[in-house]
């Protein structure tokens, strides 16, 4: 874990902290190099992390997920890992499989489980 105090930054309520605590977390969690290979040094790391940043950001303040860490008191090691398991996996598997759709049958986009999502997470950085 990155011992980052998730519910004083969600309690906080301030944007731009919660997005640049994400950030962090997408920056040094997320296997980017590993999985995305050549594809990451075309579109800059710096760039791909703030897009998915981004959308893991969106996700969860559309979602409401991040009152919901607070109203059923997760600690700071189960948010970031719901974060991981679920909000950043899913972003990456998406970006995956929209990627394989340009290249693929279009059958990739299935829905996942957390554990499907840590098994995607793990084989990446193998």
């Amino acid at each position: 874990m990155l011992d980052l105090d998730w519910y004083s930054v969600i309690s906080s309520g301030d944007a731009e902290t919660i997005w640049n605590t994400l950030y962090l977390l997408v920056r040094y969690k997320a296997p980017i190099n590993q999985y995305w290979g050549k594809r990451v040094t075309d579109l800059h790391v710096e760039e791909f992390t703030s897009e998915v940043t981004q959308e893991v950001f969106l996700s969860l303040i559309s979602g409401d997920r991040l009152s919901y860490f607070l109203r059923n008191n997760h600690t700071n090691d189960q948010i970031e890992s719901e974060l991981i398991l679920n909000e950043l996996a899913a972003v990456l598997m998406s970006r995956s499989c929209r990627a394989a759709g340009e290249h693929g049958t279009g059958d990739e986009g299935a829905t996942r489980s957390a554990s499907e999502n840590l098994e995607f997470l793990m084989g990446a950085r193998h």
